[in-house]
């Protein structure tokens, strides 16, 4: 009986211990700042030994509701050299729309790296039926791709 009980209390420990846990069970945030981290990722563009450019990509179609029609990312680049043009493609297709995101755009709170080397974008693609794979392309050189799910 003592055995019994003392296996008890450890199941149930055990049980409780690993339950009602997710990625952010250890951080202070509430559920749309984990919405905004769940659909938040960064890349580089490197060459050789060198970083070249930094971006990273919030899928807003998951945060807002409203945007049907169209698959937009808010994005934040920083690149190194100033170079002739740069592109991002969904799926392997350029971008439709591209406009910079100040303090008056309703996005602008969700830069968080908002300082004068970082450059905002609102991005936009023609809506996509499959995966949501999204490069971004400098001279030649491709990023890794990101991808997002729909939710």
């Amino acid at each position: 009986m003592k055995y019994y009980m003392i296996t008890l209390i450890f199941l149930i420990l055990l049980l409780n211990a690993c339950s009602y846990k997710n990625a952010y069970t250890s951080f202070d945030m509430n559920k749309t700042q984990q919405l905004i981290e769940s659909n938040t990722q960064s890349s580089k563009l490197e060459t050789n030994s060198s970083v070249d450019a930094i971006f990273t990509a919030i899928y807003l179609n998951n945060l807002d509701k409203n945007i049907i029609k169209k698959d937009t990312f808010l994005i934040s680049l920083y690149v190194k050299e100033r170079v002739g043009s740069y592109m991002f493609r969904l799926n392997g297709v350029n971008m439709e729309n591209m406009e910079i995101v100040d303090k008056k755009n309703v996005y602008f709170p969700l830069v968080k790296n908002q300082n004068s080397w970082n450059k905002s974008y609102l991005i936009k693609f023609k809506k996509s039926v499959k995966d949501i794979n999204l490069t971004l392309s400098i001279d030649g050189l491709s990023s890794y791709p990101l991808i997002f799910f729909r939710e």
